[in-house]
């Protein structure tokens, strides 16, 4: 796999830092490949994941072994994994949750804290080639479900979001997401892929352990869903600030106007660039990118499609609508998707100004349409 092979010329450059010590491209190249040589390539494999060097170890490991990955919380529900189990079948199950009961799977190895257990019985599964990861959704649209990514969509997306965002190997990020979530996880695949700096944390950013890592570091740029940017407006963005900051972004979600004002406000005192992003689990999983000097022009717009992509509607037939049609569409309400909360319609110098919160099957998009 290509993006394994990419970090592999890192090599002593600084890759994690975790609570105890740090770990360099050579090592975490090794040690991944250590602890997951006796996995069978191919296999389908839980591993329950924290924002920890372990984690990140056997995450690589198995992409090596080309394992198609389940990542789990560590947090999930015994009742939700046994459910799980019973419909997947995986051949492993790696985590270091202490209160596991795995009545089909016996021990099978140990490194760090982290346990191996594999099935008794070995389940043989009809897997398409290109598949990597299985990823939860939120659920925002509906249940939860697994998502399928391939190798192909999993470096495709982190390459144009590297590119984006003009990462370079000199880059390095806290981590403030959790590594099963598509967002988070998309954050640490582009600074592995990159050559940045990942500085492991854990803990909220209400938490003085926080900032004492945050103010150590000093990371070069910092990501949060809308619920992160509330709880760092509460502390009046106090400590956040610092000469190696360069950019902040946000995704995950709708960001209320009274907050992405003052997100924007922050940026441009600071002079700092902030990043509005959209996502979803089924697109591995960043979408777009408004240009930070758009922030103000184009408030509440999601942006662009990353390098590489497009955005289209399409009716009932998978024809695209074009904008004369779309005005239409929008005025009477006869989208192939329903449109809610419909705000504003503006007419000025003829033309049409729509803000709105869109739902297709799979995702939310805020759209500022123009024609």
């Amino acid at each position: 796999m290509s993006y394994l092979n990419h970090i592999k010329k890192f090599k002593k450059k600084i890759a994690v830092i975790d609570e105890k010590k740090s770990y360099n491209y050579k090592e975490l190249n090794k040690i991944s490949s250590e602890i997951t040589q006796n996995i069978e390539s191919r296999s389908l494999v839980f591993l329950f994941s924290e924002n920890n060097v372990e984690t990140i170890m056997y995450y690589l490991g198995l992409l090596k072994k080309k394992a198609v990955i389940v990542l789990l919380n560590q947090n999930l529900k015994n009742s939700y994994l046994k459910n799980l189990l019973v419909k997947y079948k995986p051949n492993y199950v790696i985590t270091n949750k202490g209160d596991l009961t795995l009545k089909n799977y016996k021990y099978y190895s140990k490194k760090f804290s982290y346990k191996v257990f594999k099935r008794k019985k070995i389940f043989i599964h009809k897997i398409f080639s290109e598949l990597a990861l299985l990823l939860s959704t939120s659920g925002t649209t509906g249940n939860s479900k697994l998502v399928r990514l391939s190798y192909e969509n999993y470096i495709n997306n982190t390459e144009n979001i590297i590119k984006s965002l003009n990462l370079k190997s000199s880059d390095s990020v806290v981590t403030t997401l959790p590594f099963s979530y598509t967002y988070g996880l998309s954050i640490i695949n582009s600074y592995l892929y990159v050559g940045g700096k990942i500085i492991l944390n854990q803990e909220s950013i209400i938490k003085k352990d926080f900032w004492k890592k945050y103010v150590k570091y000093k990371p070069t740029s910092f990501y949060g869903v809308p619920f992160t940017y509330e709880l760092l407006s509460k502390l009046n963005y106090k400590n956040f600030f610092t000469k190696k900051l360069n950019f902040f972004a946000q995704a995950g979600g709708k960001i209320e106007d009274n907050l992405l004002k003052k997100n924007i406000e922050f940026s441009k005192n600071n002079n700092i660039k902030y990043y509005s992003m959209y996502g979803q689990t089924e697109a591995s999983p960043r979408i777009s990118l408004l240009n930070n000097k758009f922030n103000k022009s184009k408030f509440n717009s999601i942006g662009k499609p990353l390098k590489g992509g497009k955005f289209k509607l399409v009716n009932e037939k998978k024809e695209e609508i074009k904008k004369q049609k779309l005005i239409l569409l929008i005025i009477t309400q006869k989208f192939l998707v329903k449109v809610k909360n419909l705000k504003k319609l503006l007419i000025k110098r003829n033309q049409f100004f729509l803000k709105s919160f869109v739902k297709t099957e799979h995702l939310q998009l805020r759209f500022l349409l123009s024609a």
